[in-house]
């Protein structure tokens, strides 16, 4: 019998939270900081942890980017999709049919 994959751990900070956002939609972090305007390193800085305490204008310019809720990225409600990054293909989002 095959042994089953644990699920992937919740996302506990915001940097946690941010990075499997952009992972669940399939994005480096150069395109989110494209989309988003913010940047590379800002969101690079953001992701990492080594700034906590990104201004609104920034949540809102990643919620924009990223399609989802301040209340999802803050961690007030839970993340819609987050995959497990062990296995990308599990992710419903890589391979949506654009028309």
């Amino acid at each position: 019998m095959a042994k089953a994959t644990p699920p992937a751990p919740v996302p506990k900070t915001f940097g946690d939270r941010l990075h499997a956002a952009r992972l669940a939609r399939n994005l480096s972090v150069n395109e989110l900081g494209i989309a988003s305007e913010l940047g590379f390193k800002v969101v690079q800085s953001l992701e990492s942890g080594s700034r906590v305490d990104p201004p609104a204008s920034e949540i809102i310019a990643l919620c924009k980017a990223l399609n989802m809720s301040a209340d999802e990225l803050l961690g007030l409600k839970p993340l819609p999709l987050v995959p497990d990054p062990r296995s990308p293909a599990q992710s419903p989002l890589r391979h949506r049919r654009v028309d």
